[in-house]
């Protein structure tokens, strides 16, 4: 099976779904490639992959939504951190701390940036990346606080790293991940059965 993905869930969260697969599915193996979110409808639409996983997936009648799941975005910070505790918290409660920021083509790049401006470029900046891997690096390393999904710190959640705290602000909006198919293509009996497997492993989420 040849399944596109996007970058952040090519870590513990896919690779839990991925052995759950395997336990019922044994002789079917697959092939993993990570690639921008933009390209993998133009990969399930060639045949390049048997299915997809991606963020906010554009309504076409070349992509059929099998499966989804809302993503919050939410401030990240080390489980020391004075916000770690907190439920939930808006963005203008985040000022007083320093903020390494999402740059394009992260797709979080563009509501962060919203945030921002929305608070009069009060924001104390010491980094900006384009990379989930660098921006969870300086946030460990508690250079300062980020903005991220949390799909994207699953890990260090877990491992007690890092917290994921919600914001509350109205003007947000969740990003939907989701699980899809090319209609046009016929899938083989072996990913129709590794299909209906992710599909129920995205409704636990």
């Amino acid at each position: 099976m040849r399944i596109a993905t996007i970058d952040a869930i090519n870590r513990h969260f896919f690779s839990t779904m991925l052995k759950e697969v395997h336990k019922h599915y044994p002789n079917i193996s697959f092939t993993l490639t990570t690639i921008n979110n933009i390209h993998i409808q133009q990969a399930l639409i060639s045949g390049e992959a048997d299915f997809g996983i991606m963020l906010n997936p554009q309504t076409s009648r070349e992509l059929q939504v099998r499966a989804f799941a809302e993503m919050n975005m939410g401030i990240v910070v080390p489980t020391g951190h004075p916000l770690a505790s907190r439920s939930a918290v808006r963005f203008s409660q985040c000022l007083d701390y320093p903020f390494i920021l999402p740059s394009a083509p992260l797709m979080i790049s563009e509501p962060v940036e919203a945030l921002v401006n929305i608070s009069g470029n009060e924001v104390k900046e010491v980094a900006v990346s384009n990379n989930i891997h660098m921006i969870r690096t300086l946030i460990k390393e508690q250079m300062g606080i980020g903005i991220l999904c949390r799909l994207d710190i699953l890990d260090e959640i877990e491992s007690g790293q890092l917290a994921f705290v919600p914001l509350t602000d109205p003007q947000l909006k969740p990003f939907t991940l989701a699980l899809c198919v090319s209609p046009a293509r016929q899938l083989s009996l072996a990913a129709s059965m590794m299909l209906n497997q992710l599909e129920m492993l995205f409704s636990q989420l």
